[in-house]
């Protein structure tokens, strides 16, 4: 078996819509010359963000600054 890692930084950039990725592998026997080809395709899953926005009836903040205050803590 031969694994290779690849790590986030060397694909992130290169991710189309719905993050789809395929992978081509291909492989030759020395003894016997046969070769093998595969592929396989998936799509990478990304973590759910959670966002909470504070809401205050305070009327001296508007709702985006309420909202860039608490984002900057």
């Amino acid at each position: 078996m031969l694994r290779l890692t690849v790590k986030p930084d060397e694909y992130l950039e290169k991710l189309v819509e719905y993050c789809n990725m395929k992978i081509y592998a291909i492989a030759t026997v020395l003894e016997t010359n046969d070769t093998w080809g595969e592929e396989d395709d998936f799509q990478v899953l990304k973590p759910n963000l959670d966002i909470k926005v504070a809401y205050s009836e305070d009327p001296s903040f508007s709702r985006e600054e309420l909202c860039l205050r608490q984002a900057e803590r």
